[in-house]
């Protein structure tokens, strides 16, 4: 077996070194337009994060999870559509009006 000298990078890195990268190259070459101007002074907006975007602080209210049975469900979602409400808004008039008789006043119905 013979052992091989590693090739010599020297030859290759200074002739790379020499050249000039492509995008140097070709922004060099090229004539700036009156949109490329603009675009140049005013550049696009600030990119927001992944994912939904945080509530306001007016927001306060939690998000809660009630079980149906399916055929109620259904019943209550076409309640809501023919009266012109939502879903939520359907289930949160019916506990008010639950609160009401127990001598309860919820605060999110005033705020809305």
């Amino acid at each position: 077996m013979r052992k091989t000298k590693a090739p010599d990078m020297g030859a290759f890195l200074g002739s790379v070194i020499g050249q000039q990268p492509a995008k140097a190259a070709a922004a060099a070459t090229a004539v700036e337009t009156p949109e490329a101007k603009d675009a140049a002074a005013n550049p696009s907006p600030i990119r927001r994060g992944r994912g939904r975007p945080p509530k306001s602080p007016q927001d306060i209210a939690k998000q809660t999870a009630i079980r149906l049975d399916p055929d109620d469900l259904k019943k209550v979602k076409k309640l809501a559509v023919d009266d012109g409400m939502t879903f939520n808004r359907v289930v949160y008039r019916a506990l008010e009006a639950y609160c009401e008789t127990r001598g309860v006043k919820l605060i999110g119905a005033s705020r809305k």
